[in-house]
C-alpha cells in the first residue's frame, strides 16, 4: 500500500481501519476505488480509554469526529448531503474540522489549527483581562464593543483563507467547486459568523438546526440554542459499531 505515503507512524505504533467510500473512473478510463483511511496513535487510544476505566464506564465505539460530523449532517439534511459539493465545518475550541462532500461521499478533511480559544485570547490581551472574563465578553458580544469586534474580525479573516486555501485544493482534485457551506460546534455561535464567512466566501452559509428527523425529548426549553454544539456527540451515537 505504500503506508509511508499517507501515514507518518510507523505501522506498528498505530490502530488503523478503512472504508470503501465509492468507485470511481480515472482519467485513462478504469476504475480505482476511493477508500477512507484512519490511523491513530495506539498511546493515544490507550490514554482514552485510561480515562473512561477511571471514570468507571466502558466504550462501545471508537469513531473520528470528522466522521461523527458526516454521520449526523446525512442524518439531518439527506438531500443536501448528496445535492452537490458542500463543506461542513465544526468549529471548536482548539481547532476545526473541515469536511467536503461530493454527491454524499467524503472527498477531503483537515484541521485547521484555529479556534473559539484564539478569540479568547485575543479579547484578553487586548482588554488585559483574565481568560474567563474574556470568554465571557465573547459570548455576550452584540456588535457594541470595538475592541471585541477587531479580534473577532482578524480571526474570521484567517479561517476565511484557510477555507479558501481548501477550496482550491478541492477544486484542483475533483474539479468542482464548493457550493456551500454548514457550520456548527461553540465557535459557531460568534455574532455575526454566518454573515462574515458569507461575505468572504462568496457562498451559502448556514448553521445546523434540528429538524424533523431528530426530535430530541429534553427538559430544557432553549436545546435549540445548544445544539450546535451536539453534532459531533449525535454523529457518534448514530454510530452502528
Amino acid at each position: 500500500m505504500g503506508w509511508d505515503k499517507y501515514v507518518s507512524f510507523k505501522q506498528e505504533d498505530v490502530t488503523w481501519d478503512s472504508q470503501i467510500l465509492t468507485t470511481i473512473k480515472d482519467s485513462t478510463g478504469g476504475r480505482q476505488e476511493l477508500v477512507l483511511l484512519v490511523s491513530v496513535k495506539k498511546n493515544a487510544i490507550k490514554q482514552k480509554f485510561d480515562l473512561l476505566k477511571e471514570a468507571g464506564l466502558r466504550s462501545e465505539v471508537v469513531d473520528t469526529d470528522i466522521s461523527c460530523l458526516v454521520n449526523a449532517f446525512c442524518f439531518l439534511f439527506p438531500k443536501k448531503a448528496k445535492s452537490s459539493t458542500i463543506a461542513l465545518l465544526d468549529l471548536g475550541d482548539y481547532y476545526s474540522n473541515l469536511v467536503v462532500l461530493d454527491g454524499g461521499i467524503l472527498r477531503f478533511s483537515r484541521n485547521i489549527p484555529l479556534g473559539g480559544k484564539d478569540i479568547t485570547q485575543g479579547i484578553a490581551q487586548r482588554k488585559r483581562i483574565d481568560p474567563i472574563k474574556a470568554q465571557a465578553l465573547k459570548h455576550k458580544f452584540k456588535g457594541k464593543d470595538e475592541e471585541v469586534s477587531s479580534v473577532i474580525t482578524m480571526w474570521v479573516k484567517d479561517i476565511i483563507n484557510e477555507l479558501k486555501v481548501s477550496f482550491e485544493y478541492v477544486k484542483r482534485e475533483i474539479g468542482r467547486d464548493v457550493k456551500e457551506l454548514y457550520i456548527c460546534g461553540g465557535t459557531s455561535l460568534v455574532y455575526r459568523l454566518e454573515e462574515s464567512l458569507t461575505e468572504g466566501l462568496g457562498i451559502k452559509v448556514d448553521g445546523w438546526h434540528l429538524n424533523s428527523n431528530l426530535e430530541i425529548v429534553s427538559p430544557y426549553q432553549n436545546i435549540d440554542e445548544y445544539f450546535p454544539k451536539l453534532i459531533v456527540s449525535l454523529g457518534l451515537a448514530l454510530n452502528e459499531g
